[in-house]
């Protein structure tokens, strides 16, 4: 294989590969992903000598407008509606779900992974804090209101789970209906068909809800508090403040206009 070779093979996955035979085209976010994901392989590929070429160099730059985005503006309004639309339904798990991902902003993966003992008693400030194991093994506390408190166990009263303080500590915080901990993957295809069985109308726009949204939620929400860009990608873990703007660009597109 030569450099060259890779942009033959990213051409065939944008218009030949069997999942755009059968579904039609890739988004431009998801070929850029896509795009991004194959050249880091490759460049690992090279850099550790399992390959001789480097062919890396051969992908064309994939880049995105926002424009090509999907939808993951969601503020306020939109968030009470949807905690306001489960508390109705009486429907804990998803409350809990909503409730906790848009007041910490943390990622799937990290809310999945949490286990008892990362809900910890802040003995300085007071109130609890959650100990996030974030991407690259870079950890960070992040606190965890009152009332969040309170979902949390009544989410764990809903599914037969002990109580923080006699729970075991390294069981898992949130589990599915079978007492094990959430996957990423679960987690994705269960808060969306959760959100798609609710009423049409509850959103004031369209918007594709995944449970990363709801990070995306955070972010607009601290925004329009007045919590400074540096603040915001603090607090989701970004290390480049580039990647807290794309949540945000929208929203400052409007705030300029």
């Amino acid at each position: 294989l030569f450099p060259q070779d890779m942009r033959k093979y990213q051409s065939w996955l944008a218009t030949k590969s069997p999942y755009v035979i059968k579904h039609g085209n890739y988004s431009p976010a998801t070929l850029s992903r896509k795009t991004t994901i194959l050249k880091s392989f490759f460049s690992f590929l090279y850099k550790e000598s399992y390959i001789e070429q480097r062919l890396a160099d051969g992908f064309k730059i994939s880049s995105v407008q926002k424009d090509d985005r999907p939808n993951r503006d969601l503020g306020p309004k939109d968030v009470l509606s949807l905690l306001h639309a489960f508390k109705e339904q009486q429907h804990i798990v998803m409350f809990t779900i909503v409730h906790v991902l848009t007041t910490t902003g943390i990622r799937n993966e990290e809310f999945c992974k949490l286990r008892v003992k990362d809900l910890c008693k802040d003995s300085i400030l007071g109130g609890y804090y959650l100990k996030i194991d974030g991407k690259g093994n870079k950890k960070r506390n992040v606190p965890v209101i009152e009332k969040v408190v309170e979902t949390i166990r009544m989410f764990r009263k809903a599914r037969g789970l002990e109580p923080f303080k006699v729970a075991d500590k390294d069981s898992p915080l949130f589990t599915t209906n079978r007492g094990k901990a959430f996957s990423v993957t679960y987690l994705s295809r269960y808060v969306k068909e959760e959100i798609n069985a609710l009423p049409k109308g509850i959103l004031s726009e369209e918007v594709t809800i995944t449970p990363h949204v709801f990070r995306h939620a955070f972010a607009i929400i601290s925004n329009m508090h007045g919590i400074s860009l540096n603040d915001i990608s603090r607090s989701l873990g970004h290390e480049d403040q580039k990647t807290t703007t794309i949540y945000l660009e929208k929203i400052f597109d409007k705030e300029r206009h």
